[in-house]
Parts: structure tokens; sequence; C-alpha cells
């Protein structure tokens, strides 16, 4: 009797909980992140520049990251920069509607622009680049998840 019990709890608090996760299934709350990972050693580098585009020619979304050292230059140590292009391969766009799609969840639109087209993330939703050792990583998260 104890085991039915207890497995009908069990069974119970997982059905309650799937649905309020449902879209959700990477860590930290990510609809998805990049599988690349590039290295930057540049000492003292700020990120200067942070954007999704839509890489129509690749079929995919991209995040665009820009390193610099602008702020610490001087005629001893130049400006550096690192720019990395980071891939969101699990993110799917449906042309007819201009959605993007993560994990089952709408996230973003694609919409026109001054030169061309913008992603526009849904409210909720944000892109998160964080630098940790020197490794970059970029995810697409849940706007209250502020530690990826």
């Amino acid at each position: 009797m104890k085991t039915t019990t207890l497995l009908g709890i069990a069974a119970l608090a997982v059905l309650t909980w799937l649905p309020a996760h449902a879209g959700v299934a990477t860590v930290n709350g990510a609809y998805a992140t990049s599988p690349e990972h590039p290295a930057t050693w540049v000492a003292g580098a700020t990120r200067v520049h942070q954007d999704l585009r839509w890489d129509g020619r690749h079929n995919v979304l991209v995040a665009d990251v820009k390193y610099s050292t602008a702020d610490w230059a001087d005629s001893d140590n130049p400006t550096q920069e690192d720019d990395f292009i980071l891939p969101f391969p699990s993110v799917r766009f449906d042309p007819a509607t201009n959605k993007f799609m993560a994990n089952g969840v709408v996230i973003g639109t694609l919409r026109d622009d001054f030169i061309g087209h913008k992603v526009v993330l849904n409210p909720g939703v944000a892109l998160s680049i964080h630098r940790h050792h020197g490794i970059v990583h970029a995810a697409i998260i849940r706007q209250d998840v502020a530690d990826y």
C-alpha cells in the first residue's frame, strides 16, 4: 500500500511539474545554447557588441560578439579585438510567420529594419553572452534567469 501511494504521489508531482516546464529542455532555463565556445585571451577586454541576426544564407540564427581593449589601450598596449559568430543551430525559423522557435517555444520574430532585418526577442527572452576563463558561452535564456 505504501509503495502504491508513493508511486501515485510521484506520478502526480511529475505531471504537475512537466507542463510548467514544457519547452525548456536545457539547463538553467536556456531555450538554446551555441555549440561554439571560442577562446579569447585578450587581457582586459570588455564586450563592446552583441547582437542576434538571421543568417539566411546558412539558415541559422547567430550571435555576433565583439570583445575589445579599446578602453585600456595606449601607445604601449595597442587595441586588440576579437570578433565571434556564435550559431544557434537548434533554433528554427518559420518564414511564413517570421517566428523563431527553440525547444517548442516561440522566442522571437524577424522584423524589417532600416537596412534589412532585425531579430527581436519576445518579452521574457534574452541573449546571454559570458566569458569564463577565456571561453565564450552564448545562450538564449528566460529573462528571469540571470545566473547562466
